[in-house]
């Protein structure tokens, strides 16, 4: 009699622990990322490495914004790291995976529009240079991904360090004004 119980609460515990191989593991490893808008460039896009757990994702990227609106095209190198609160695979409805994500850039415009150093005709100190710039981004993210690989659709409200700083310091900077939509496609593999 205790042979028949022992072996099924073994048996129990075993089940308990067992997991769907495709749910749980690694994160893919790379990320291609493609995004329209988002201040930097009409159109952005490059490739990035995943932490293993999917929680971080670090990488280049390139920016082009064509002259049509401004007279000169823009180019821009654009460092970016961009994470979500959850592991890759988590949380889900149904078999979307949806979550909050946030995103910091560093972009490095290379188009010959800013400068890095102040030309001589601007007095010292009273100009910042402008060809690099601190990006924050903060949206959401669904998509069906899984160990293997997946996709992603984003949308993140984007604003530059820049308009922070006149938003933070200025009063007649409304906060909705420092804010642009970024919208994207994330593909893993």
């Amino acid at each position: 009699m205790r042979l028949p119980v022992l072996l099924s609460v073994v048996l129990m515990a075993l089940n308990a622990n067992a997991q769907d191989d495709g749910e749980i593991g690694r994160a893919p490893r790379y990320t291609i990322r493609t995004q329209f808008a988002g201040m930097q460039g009409l159109i952005s896009g490059g490739m990035l490495w995943n932490l293993p757990d999917g929680r971080l994702r670090l990488g280049a990227m390139y920016g082009y914004d064509p002259g049509r609106y401004g007279g000169t095209d823009l180019h821009a190198a654009i460092l970016r790291a961009n994470g979500s609160w959850f592991p890759i695979h988590q949380p889900r409805i149904g078999k979307w995976s949806v979550s909050p994500i946030a995103s910091l850039s560093a972009m490095l415009e290379l188009g010959g529009i800013t400068f890095l150093t102040l030309p001589d005709q601007y007095p010292a100190g009273f100009y910042s240079p402008q060809s690099i710039h601190g990006l924050l981004g903060l949206g959401i993210g669904a998509g069906r991904i899984n160990s293997e690989g997946g996709w992603l659709l984003t949308a993140e409200a984007v604003s530059l360090d820049t308009y922070l700083w006149y938003g933070l310091s200025q009063r007649q900077v409304k906060f909705t004004q420092l804010w642009n939509l970024a919208l994207g496609v994330e593909y893993y593999f």
